[in-house]
């Protein structure tokens, strides 16, 4: 469903809206912040903690996500983040967060840095050893973090044949909870956020007319994500 900011109150369903609003009034919204231009990322409280992820581009509101196990078009926690966005343009008012107050409208006024150029910005300002450092430190810390970056550099061993994306895949499915018939409907965000940047990278290939590159990728996405639906309930559509 197209939602344009300006209107987005107009356009979601009235009880998603109240509930979004109160979310909002009740200071649940956290900190937005601009993960790079039009894009926001913010963390609301409810009978949980979920991210929130909007990007924005004019006032179409081109992607939302949240990672909450709401099924419907928009859930209360965008609502949320949009009223957020949105405050100073509808003349509302938060509880104020003891991180502060999160004012997202004015930050696209004023146009800070956005988190990503301050990454950048420390990565550059980062010795190749003390980067080397972090990365594995990380890396034995985190098995999430670990899969990820060895999928992303993988092709540096020569796994850019079917078998070896395949394999990827396959890996990639099961560490994001899409192992065994067990599993259902819970398993297809995460596993469609993970393979995203394989989904990028064919885009990319595409895009180059590198067919030959692209072929194998596109054809163990197939292969392996067909397979995934024997057991991961795809009824939202993510896979």
């Amino acid at each position: 469903m197209p939602i344009n900011l300006s209107t987005f109150e107009q356009q979601v369903d009235e009880t998603i809206l109240k509930r979004g609003l109160k979310y909002f009034e009740s200071g649940a919204v956290g900190e937005v912040e601009q993960i790079s231009h039009g894009e926001f990322e913010a963390q609301v409280e409810g009978s949980g903690t979920y991210t929130v992820r909007i990007e924005v581009k004019g006032d179409r509101i081109t992607t939302h996500e949240c990672d909450c196990p709401f099924d419907g078009a928009v859930c209360k926690h965008v609502v949320a983040v949009l009223f957020q966005l949105q405050q100073e343009e509808l003349g509302l008012v938060a509880k104020p967060k003891k991180k502060g107050k999160g004012g997202a409208s004015a930050a696209m006024k004023k146009k800070p840095a956005t988190v990503m150029e301050k990454v950048a910005s420390l990565v550059d300002s980062m010795a190749h050893e003390e980067l080397k450092d972090f990365i594995l430190m990380r890396c034995a810390q985190d098995a999430g973090l670990r899969r990820l970056f060895m999928d992303a550099y993988e092709e540096r061993k020569g796994s850019t044949t079917h078998a070896g994306y395949a394999k990827r895949i396959r890996a990639t499915i099961n560490a994001n909870g899409g192992r065994g018939r067990a599993n259902g409907w819970y398993a297809a965000r995460p596993v469609s956020q993970a393979l995203r940047p394989l989904l990028d990278k064919l885009a990319g290939y595409m895009a180059e007319d590198a067919h030959a590159q692209a072929l194998p990728v596109a054809t163990a996405l197939l292969n392996e994500l067909n397979k995934a639906l024997d057991h991961i309930d795809d009824s939202s559509g993510y896979l």
